[in-house]
């Protein structure tokens, strides 16, 4: 349901998209680079709200990068 969802720190900046939920209790969240990937696996917990607009879905973290 949420693979492929934008993911925005608390400042708003795009931090990736979803690749998998783990157990309902973590995400995990692609950010693909120009010379590598990074991946980061972020608890529920830190999800401060659910953005939806028509078909569009997306995730507000309560964190910014810096604490990824």
């Amino acid at each position: 349901m949420y693979k492929d969802t934008q993911v925005y720190d608390s400042l708003g900046k795009r931090v990736g998209k979803v690749s998998k939920v783990i157990n309902s209790d973590h995400i995990i969240v692609t950010k693909t680079g120009l010379i590598s990937d990074e991946e980061y696996q972020i608890p529920l917990s830190c999800v401060s709200h659910f953005n939806s607009s028509d078909d569009n879905l997306s995730i507000s973290l309560s964190i910014d990068q810096s604490c990824l």
